[in-house]
């Protein structure tokens, strides 16, 4: 039988096929034989932290493979010495190749023989003693392109990704704004509107919606019919969002998309969320889900965000409904989803969470200084219910930018993204959510410090989520970029809770 570590955690168990494997042309690779995978620790004991990697093997019966030369090697880091500790299991300290109080990515790589599996540490200068070594979620998830937006379900066995674009959304819609970008904002003539750096088509991104629209690799069509925008004006790159399902091997893959039919218009629906677990079917029964969204309806003559629920089945090709312009302007020729019955204290509704008995939302589209976090009480179940009026959260202090909230329910905790750089907590004592005296003191779970990094380091974190999974397990799921040269990467992460 294979044996696995129950206090680290897993990213990756991987079988890899000859042609996974690097091969001359005119002769294939060795077939591995057993498996390797990676586990990943946080040293709680410098800055910045060591990653203890543990690297376990097994042969092709599932037995632990003694005696086995073991290479880890690091990039962004430095490697030391692998030790074999027996069962199977091998050692090394990585130490992060920045400076104390600094953030970047170090890609971990183990090698032994045919074996070769891969993972990616989140070097962070605050993390909360609660949680271990973050990491970059592995499988299909992340690319090159922005992957933005993220939300496990409460089971760990669905992740969606609500915004996903070949492109560099940040040095598109943001242009020379932003440090390290350049070009106009929004323009057709900024070469990040137009240069694709991910996949638009599977295995990572099947039907993705306006792929016809990229012409070549630095060339898009900025225009969506679908939407009545003919004449290229203002960038506009494809966008969708995509579901995953979890792996045997604690990796996401078997992508499917979500969206509206728009010609993969910028501005489509984001921030979805689960409401509960999503119903247990046996195969081949697919699994349904209730989600929350937020969208601005093309249609509509408000110019902010509106919440929305809709159930879908998971695992395949999610159309919300479709757009067109017979005479200029966009109308909905179908639209499933439903609009949840707020009586709003503000325009901007947008990232919507369902916990406890309220819907939880942000204002994120509002001003910096403006974003705050909110909820609707429930007199029922969801779409069939009415919501008692908005009320602001009472953790939600004045002139600060909080905004995805994320309400736990077996903790009874409210996560939340707060100024760009940190998520962090607040436990519901009891009473009124609308008052202060009903939370604790806020507490940061992860955070990019006050450093202005520069290439290579972690720029902004947030969008939190929690699963639970059958193992005891529980994960902290986020969204971070990294500034590349020249460019932003938006990846999705996660982190596993120390045990007790």
């Amino acid at each position: 039988m294979r044996h696995f570590l129950p206090w680290v955690s897993l990213t990756a168990l991987v079988m890899l096929p000859a042609a996974a494997c690097s091969s001359d042309d005119d002769g294939a690779a060795p077939e591995p034989s057993g498996h390797i995978a990676i586990f990943l620790e946080r040293d709680d004991a410098s800055q910045p932290n060591p990653v203890r990697v543990t690297v376990q093997l097994t042969d092709a019966a599932g037995n632990p493979d003694l005696g086995k030369s073991i290479t880890v090697e690091a990039e962004g880091g430095d490697a030391g010495s692998v030790v074999e500790d027996g069962e199977g299991l091998y050692s090394a300290v990585v130490v992060p190749a920045v400076a104390g109080g600094a953030t970047g990515e170090v890609r971990i790589v183990a090698t032994s023989g045919a074996r070769r599996a891969e993972a990616w540490a989140v070097v962070l200068p605050q993390i909360d003693s609660t949680w271990g070594q973050p990491e970059r979620v592995p499988g299909l998830v992340n690319t090159d392109g922005t992957e933005d937006s993220p939300e496990v379900s409460p089971d760990g066995n669905w992740l969606i990704v609500s915004t996903y674009s070949p492109v560099d959304l940040q040095c598109c819609l943001a242009g020379a704004a932003l440090p390290g970008c350049s070009g106009e904002p929004r323009a057709v003539s900024n070469p990040a509107c137009s240069a694709s750096l991910g996949p638009y088509a599977g295995p990572e991104r099947p039907d993705m919606l306006g792929a016809s629209r990229i012409r070549s690799a630095t060339e898009i069509d900025h225009t969506a019919p679908r939407v009545g925008i003919t004449t290229a004006g203002d960038a506009v790159p494809p966008t969708a969002a995509y579901g995953f399902r979890r792996q045997e091997d604690g990796s996401f893959g078997d992508p499917f998309v979500i969206g509206l039919d728009m010609d993969g218009f910028t501005y489509a629906p984001f921030g979805f969320s689960f409401v509960g677990t999503p119903t247990q079917a046996e195969p081949p029964e697919p699994q349904r889900a209730a989600l929350l969204f937020s969208f601005l309806p093309l249609q509509a003559p408000q110019n902010y965000s509106d919440l929305f629920f809709v159930e879908a089945t998971l695992g395949e090709k999610i159309l919300l409904g479709s757009y067109s312009a017979p005479s200029g302007q966009p109308v909905t020729d179908d639209f499933l989803p439903l609009t949840l019955p707020l009586n709003p204290l503000e325009q901007h509704q947008s990232n919507p969470s369902f916990g406890g008995r309220q819907v939880w939302f942000d204002s994120e589209v509002a001003a910096d200084e403006e974003r705050d976090l909110f909820f609707a009480t429930t007199a029922g179940t969801l779409p069939d219910t009415a919501l008692a009026p908005t009320a602001r959260v009472g953790v939600s202090a004045p002139g600060v930018a909080e905004y995805q909230p994320y309400f736990d329910a077996p903790s009874t905790r409210l996560f939340f993204s707060k100024n760009f750089n940190a998520v962090v907590s607040s436990h519901y004592e009891g009473g009124d959510p609308a008052k202060s005296a009903s939370w604790s003191e806020v507490r940061t779970e992860l955070s990019v410090g006050g450093l202005v990094g520069g290439v290579g380091a972690v720029s902004s974190i947030g969008e939190p989520s929690l699963a639970r999974l059958d193992d005891g397990s529980e994960w902290l799921y986020f969204a971070y970029y990294v500034r590349r040269d020249g460019r932003y990467d938006g990846s999705i992460g996660r982190v596993r809770r120390r045990p007790e």
